[in-house]
Parts: C-alpha cells; structure tokens; sequence
C-alpha cells in the first residue's frame, strides 16, 4: 500500500520528505517534481480524512519444522466516506452502495455502530 503517490508521474517508492512546518514537502527522485501534502493521510478517491486502518494480510514467516512464525500485519487505510478499500492508493476508487454491511466481516462491526 502506498501513503503517497508522485502528483506528476506516480511513483510510490524513489520519494524523500522533509517535514516543514504543518505539511510534508516531497520531492520524487524519478522526475523531479516537488509536492506538498499534509500530515494526515486523505482519501485519493474522495479526499476525506475519515480513514480506518485494516489488517488484510498476515506476515509469517519459517519457524521449526512445518510451522509458520507470525512477523507482523499488512494493513490498508479504509475511507468511511466513500469505502475505498485502500484509500491512500493511486488508483483508490470509491465502492458501491451498501459497501459497509459487505465489509461487516472485517471485524469493524463494534466501528459500524458507532459511526453511523
């Protein structure tokens, strides 16, 4: 999951920032454009700030003999605006209707309630 995408040419990884301020500067090492953003992570497909991290995967990893070791989590950021699946994507798109009874299975029922 990328947090932040060139504005120009949509490189994800060849990126530095520096914070400045309230915003984060960020200059893209494949074409060199510069481009702000603010410290909090905003919907790509909608623009909301009302984001919701979501472990999706599970990282294992070799144990002893047939077991797996748990290492960590892969988690993607959620909008509850427009129930983008993975919102700080590039190519994030908002879900249908009814998305948020679908996505009742994630363990975000207790966050369901409370929201709506």
């Amino acid at each position: 999951m990328a947090q932040v995408a060139c504005s120009s040419c949509g490189e994800e990884d060849d990126l530095r920032g520096a914070r400045v301020d309230d915003e984060v500067v960020i200059d893209c090492g494949r074409c060199g454009a510069r481009f702000r953003r603010g410290l909090t992570p905003r919907c790509t497909a909608c623009g909301s700030e009302e984001l919701v991290a979501v472990a999706t995967n599970l990282l294992e990893d070799a144990g002893r003999g047939e077991m797996t070791t748990p290492t960590g989590i892969v988690e993607r950021l959620l909008c509850w605006s427009c129930g983008a699946p993975d919102a700080t994507a590039a190519d994030a798109e908002p879900a249908g209707p009814g998305w948020r009874t679908e996505r009742a299975g994630l363990g975000l029922e207790r966050h369901l309630r409370t929201r709506d």
